[in-house]
């Protein structure tokens, strides 16, 4: 299974025209570990796969992991299957529901200062009354 894993990860950087070294980008560490488990027969690491698949993102983990399926995915399928679709939202409705809030957040805030206005106003009337009744 593992050199089945290797092939596919043979076949990700063949048809992504990039070399171990180039994948590495400068980093020695990385460059000889992934050199030791792709060529050289090492264990492949869980590490190494996130890193390639986070490196590739068009590639799919389920190709990569267990040969199944084509090795790129589609957009869709970078939605996780669990997740409820209908909670997806377009840029516009976003920016509308972010607009709405903005409006009401400005509404609340002059109903608060019409309620202080009306408190302070009872509070004056209230203190009026009081002197009316001694005078």
């Amino acid at each position: 299974m593992e050199e089945l894993i290797r092939q596919r990860v043979n076949e990700i950087l063949l048809s992504h025209n990039i070399s171990i070294n180039k994948f590495s980008d400068g980093d020695s560490a990385l460059q000889n570990r992934l050199s030791r488990q792709i060529n050289r027969g090492a264990s492949i690491t869980a590490e190494t796969l996130f890193i390639l698949l986070d490196k590739f993102k068009d590639v799919s983990a389920e190709w990569l992991l267990r040969g199944e399926g084509i090795m790129t995915k589609n957009d869709s399928e970078n939605i996780n299957d669990n997740f409820d679709k209908s909670q997806y939202v377009s840029i516009e409705k976003y920016e509308s529901i972010v607009n709405l809030f903005g409006q009401t957040a400005a509404e609340l805030k002059e109903r608060a200062l019409e309620n202080n206005m009306l408190y302070n106003e009872i509070k004056n009337l209230k203190k009026q009354l009081k002197l009316d009744k001694y005078a």
